[in-house]
């Protein structure tokens, strides 16, 4: 399996952010950030999954307190943790809230990388 472009994280693994980094993470070409709590127990997990599949998938995957940082969770109306937003330069293109099977996650990155991510569409398949 062919990896995305990847300019931000060269290491292909969930990094903390915060204010400032988030901003210049979501701009590179296809990133995925989880929205957690220090008090949620499902993040946690969620965080182990997406490790993998990130780094399997070869994008960006990050993470971001919305306890600490609430003005970016209001921003983009975070509700309910763990909620995950892929963005595409920038722009929010999908994502899922709560925990799920890996397999169901790596279908919805699979899927949105194909459609954002790559313009030859072969990283995935």
């Amino acid at each position: 399996m062919k990896k995305l472009f990847n300019t931000f994280n060269p290491v292909l693994k969930v990094i903390e952010l915060d204010e400032y980094t988030f901003r210049n993470f979501i701009n590179d070409r296809f990133s995925v950030v989880e929205f957690y709590s220090d008090f949620c127990p499902y993040c946690r997990i969620l965080t182990r999954m997406l490790e993998p599949l990130c780094e399997e998938i070869g994008v960006n995957g990050g993470k971001i307190n919305v306890g600490k940082y609430r003005n970016i969770g209001r921003e983009y109306e975070i509700e309910l943790v763990p909620t995950v937003i892929v963005f595409s330069e920038g722009n929010a293109v999908g994502g899922f809230t709560g925990l799920t099977s890996s397999m169901n996650a790596k279908k919805e990155l699979l899927r949105l990388a194909e459609k954002y991510g790559n313009e030859d569409h072969s990283c995935c398949f």
